[in-house]
């Protein structure tokens, strides 16, 4: 089962390196600094990963390596939150954001 994890982390680690370089041409842009940083810390996670294999699941790097992947996933919503085109909230003909209720509910 171990190498169903590390193939989903090499497929992860492939999308975002190509997501990287695709945001590099503006290394100022918000996108290209958060998928710096995620592939920053899931290499870290990689590596915890890995001594966890060479220690034998001591304890200590487990609770790390579950702290790690909450930053991971932390990570992976803000780089796709960044990536994606935002659009305007849908306004009604009178000008809210929401539908009015029906008037059995008003």
């Amino acid at each position: 089962m171990a190498w169903l994890h590390a193939a989903a982390a090499v497929l992860v680690l492939a999308i975002a390196s190509v997501l990287w370089a695709r945001t590099r041409q503006d290394r100022g842009s918000t996108a290209h600094g958060r998928t710096t940083l995620f592939i920053a810390v899931f290499v870290g996670q990689g590596l915890i990963g890995l001594t966890q294999i060479a220690t034998g699941l001591a304890e200590t790097v487990i609770v790390a390596h579950l702290l790690g992947s909450a930053f991971v996933w932390a990570g992976a919503v803000r780089v796709f939150l960044d990536t994606h085109t935002r659009t305007a909230p849908h306004r009604h003909a009178h000008g809210s954001r929401f539908r009015s209720r029906p008037a059995a509910l008003s």
